[in-house]
């Protein structure tokens, strides 16, 4: 077994020969490290942040899970972040805080392909600091997607705002809004709504903010 250190903790690596991404050959060894080695770009994304595990046990091809809940066999130095929740029989949910390279190599070497990071952070935990437009062109065509781009950074410039672009897979993007984190998560999904529908107005032979793909 592979024993790997960070931050003065050991992480034994399972199965590090498993074949996690089989038309690339890549491996779990090969994904821990990769994390290792972009843990110092990745973390501020990250930190300070409740972190959804999305975990591919079996590889990007098998069957996969997303974890809010920190599971009880994690070690007690892995950092959680607490989070009021509706659910029966539980009033609150750990979910991981991804704020030292030690975790984030945990969490991967458990099979998380991908953390989903909340729009808040730990200390307003109700107040996102940002919001997110998730670009999903049909037949995986890019060049919708720098059109859709385009469009939206000209809207908002019209309402002077920032927004980045971030590549999503092979395909897609996000569109990251810096948010003063004074609204509420209500507040900021009309808002964003209400943008999407301008945009949409504006050019409905492109756009539609329908989510079901039957109605698009």
């Amino acid at each position: 077994m592979t024993t790997l250190k960070a931050d003065g903790h050991q992480i034994e690596l399972s199965n590090p020969g498993k074949v996690l991404f089989p038309a690339e050959g890549i491996n779990k060894k090969d994904m821990v490290e990769y994390y290792r080695k972009i843990s110092a770009w990745m973390l501020p994304w990250l930190e300070n942040r409740p972190v959804m595990l999305h975990r591919y046990p079996d590889g990007i091809e098998g069957k996969n899970f997303y974890q809010k809940q920190e599971p009880e066999y994690f070690p007690g130095w892995i950092d959680t972040i607490r989070v009021k929740v509706k659910k029966r029989g539980q009033d609150i949910q750990e979910y991981v805080n991804c704020n030292s390279e030690a975790t984030l190599l945990y969490i991967a070497n458990q099979g998380t392909i991908t953390p989903h990071v909340w729009l808040s952070r730990k200390e307003s935990i109700e107040h996102p600091d940002k919001m997110i437009y998730d670009l999903d062109p049909p037949d995986g065509d890019f060049s919708i997607v720098r059109e859709c781009a385009g469009d939206f950074r000209r809207l908002f410039e019209e309402l002077e705002l920032n927004v980045f672009a971030m590549t999503t897979g092979s395909k897609g993007a996000h569109l990251v809004v810096p948010l003063d984190g004074k609204t509420g998560f209500g507040e900021s999904r009309r808002f964003a709504r209400d943008l999407a529908g301008i945009l949409a107005g504006r050019h409905p032979d492109r756009y539609t903010t329908e989510t079901l793909k039957k109605k698009q």
